[in-house]
């Protein structure tokens, strides 16, 4: 999952009195882990976000029985090295985000876009309840993909029309709001209050200048949409667990605290 410095103008702040309109109340647990799970052994959560190349048709059915929804991570705008659909896209990669070791993907290819295309419809055969669309921050004004922004848009759109049914969580992408407004069901927030420096591959909070951005631009979205909103912080002690944790409970929001690497379940 892709955490860029530009992040901040576009995941805003949430507030109490804002935030509690637009979700429960109460704290509907939901989990993103990217390693691989016994099946068995998760169970009750309203969300459940995988990596779908480690589960067959069964494993995602057993999720399913016992959780609210089963969702798939995909990225339309990259592609890991290590993806068995990295072949496919060779011709049309170019570039590395350094960082989780995958290339981007010339969307604006037709060809690049009906590939994608067949690996979300490769995805969803398995039986999951939907996708959450991670790297959409790549078509924005600072990102590899500049331009590229109609053609994602579709993309997501063709997705929801070809799968009314299908329940999409948009990683970020505010300034995509208004486009997306009948094609996404949800919008995942990482580190509201929690921030990870790749740099020196250490753990901290968000300064009280980024937060009064996030909180001008959140108010912003929250005008203009009913969608689902959930968070998703990155902490490595009980201590820093604690103190995000009770930040978030105070905004009656969905919520997940885990460590940058994902390849776990971590209780609360």
């Amino acid at each position: 999952m892709q955490l860029i410095s530009i992040l901040l103008l576009w995941v805003p702040f949430i507030n109490a009195s804002s935030l509690k309109t637009k979700v429960k109340a109460e704290h509907d647990k939901f989990i993103v882990c990217y390693g691989k799970l016994n099946p068995k052994n998760i169970r009750g959560y309203s969300m459940v976000i995988l990596e779908p190349e480690h589960y067959n048709t069964e494993d995602i059915e057993v999720f399913k029985q016992n959780n609210t929804k089963v969702v798939a991570y995909i990225s339309l705008t990259e592609i890991n090295k290590n993806s068995k659909y990295y072949e496919s896209l060779l011709p049309y990669v170019f570039g590395g985000n350094q960082v989780w070791g995958s290339c981007y993907i010339n969307i604006r290819e037709k060809k690049a876009r009906q590939v994608v295309a067949g690996m979300a419809n490769d995805i969803l055969s398995k039986g999951f309840n939907g996708l959450f669309l991670d790297n959409l921050d790549n078509v924005s004004e600072w990102g590899k993909l500049k331009g590229a922004e109609n053609e994602l848009v579709c993309m997501i759109r063709h997705l929801k029309k070809n799968n009314n049914d299908l329940f999409l969580v948009q990683n970020s992408g505010f300034f995509l709001n208004d486009k997306l407004v009948n094609s996404t069901d949800a919008v995942l927030l990482e580190s509201l209050f929690s921030l990870y420096d790749f740099t020196t591959n250490t753990y901290g909070y968000r300064d009280e200048k980024s937060l009064k951005i996030m909180q001008k631009r959140i108010k912003e979205t929250l005008s203009k949409t009913s969608k689902e909103v959930y968070v998703m912080e990155y902490a490595n002690t009980p201590k820093m667990k604690r103190v995000i944790a009770k930040k978030l409970q105070k905004l009656g929001v969905p919520y997940y605290i885990s460590n940058i690497n994902l390849q776990e379940v971590t209780n609360d």
